[in-house]
């Protein structure tokens, strides 16, 4: 992790962030480090299972979503936060 790099919860993680994932091989996508640029991609990303994810500030449009309070309940897979 580089200074600029910040690990963010996965229910965290939106469009128009520049993230690396820690793991080089288990995924679908390309490469490990990319900007998410659509609602596809942010599920695919979910659905891995994976529960943090290393945020860029300095390659990103926004900053990460807020993380979830700790006495919400989980939010079921596939589902978008409220104002999405």
């Amino acid at each position: 992790m580089n200074e600029l790099e910040q690990r963010i919860s996965i229910d965290q993680v939106r469009v128009g962030l520049y993230i690396r994932m820690e793991s080089w091989m288990d995924h679908p996508f390309f490469f490990s480090s990319f900007k998410i640029r659509n609602e596809k991609q942010l599920q695919q990303l979910r659905s891995l299972g994976i529960s943090h994810v290393l945020y860029d500030s300095s390659k990103s449009d926004l900053p990460p979503l807020p993380p979830p309070r700790v006495d919400a309940p989980p939010r079921p897979a596939g589902t978008a936060r409220p104002g999405n």
